[in-house]
């Protein structure tokens, strides 16, 4: 899988985050993909659009997406540094049609990534075949959140992600760790090994583009990184 740093921009003329709706003030608000823009329209129509404030009190407009569509050409693990500890996000680089688009998953060990890479790992995926991707997060009766990705392959192929898939066979349970007085999960084992899989599996599957052969995509070895101690489950944008 590849791994580099990315301090911003790029060469993918779009690029989508994770939002949730209203996520500044609404903990448990609908999640969305989230692509900055530079002004709100003056007549938005049936678009939806969320205005926040960066650090420095200046406004900052995003345009929501319930879903996005395309054929996956690459899957990056990327270094992003937000004043901070450095935190390794899983980043999709996608294609459709002429357009050419990247989606930030959060974390390697945060639940959207982890949920995309045991979803990838299915048989029904088809690399040939538009992926369609549609952020979820669904209360539980007990206050817990079931957070991850639906994911299609073509028309109908939905991609499953759960732990007892045939595919997932092998793959490490989580550590249960105490943080701040409570007992979470270090998802570090996890990630890593789906990160390896996703390697072999399926990267060498991709195509460079939608018509061409498959790229020559290696295996890589998983980047070191400090697990944070516990998932934040409502991870959202850094401002």
């Amino acid at each position: 899988m590849a791994t580099h740093t990315e301090s911003g921009g790029g060469n993918y003329a779009r690029k989508f985050q994770i939002m949730r709706e209203n996520g500044t003030e609404n903990k448990e608000g609908i999640p969305h993909f989230a692509e900055w823009v530079r002004e709100l329209p003056a007549d938005p129509g049936k678009r939806k659009f969320e205005t926040r404030k960066a650090k420095d009190g200046t406004p900052r407009y995003y345009e929501l997406f319930k879903a996005l569509d395309g054929h996956l050409l690459a899957v990056d693990i990327e270094t992003k540094d937000f004043g901070k500890n450095p935190e390794q996000w899983l980043v999709l680089k996608m294609q459709d049609g002429a357009e050419d688009y990247a989606i930030e998953l959060g974390q390697v060990d945060g639940r959207y990534s982890l949920h995309f890479m045991k979803c990838i790992l299915s048989p029904v995926f088809n690399p040939n075949l538009k992926l369609r991707l549609s952020p979820f997060s669904i209360k539980n009766d007990n206050g817990s959140f079931n957070i991850g990705l639906s994911m299609i392959s073509g028309v109908d192929g939905k991609l499953s992600g759960k732990w007892e898939s045939e595919w997932l066979q092998g793959m490490p349970q989580p550590l249960k760790v105490v943080f701040k007085g409570e007992d979470n999960f270090d998802y570090t084992p996890v990630a890593t090994w789906l990160v390896e899989q996703v390697g072999k599996r399926v990267l060498p599957k991709l195509k460079k583009d939608p018509i061409s052969a498959p790229s020559n995509a290696k295996e890589v070895d998983f980047p070191a990184y400090e697990p944070l101690g516990g998932l934040d489950e409502f991870q959202d944008l850094p401002f």
